[in-house]
């Protein structure tokens, strides 16, 4: 929800986003969702996931 309001506040949106005026918005949010809840059941611990990206995301900018 602080990313959803953050953007709301960088691009001056009012009031919240209807389902036909952002379908790829509301697709990323669902893919993202099924992606994570699917992480456990096929082997993959969530927590290592998410320092394996922070790391990932770290690499490019120590240069």
């Amino acid at each position: 929800m602080c990313i959803t309001h953050a953007n709301f506040l960088t691009f001056s949106w009012e009031g919240w986003l209807e389902f036909h005026e952002a379908k790829a918005f509301y697709v990323v949010i669902a893919a993202s969702l099924i992606l994570g809840l699917s992480l456990n059941y096929i082997g993959i611990s969530p927590i290592k996931a998410l320092i394996y990206s922070a790391i990932l995301y770290g690499l490019p900018h120590q240069f």
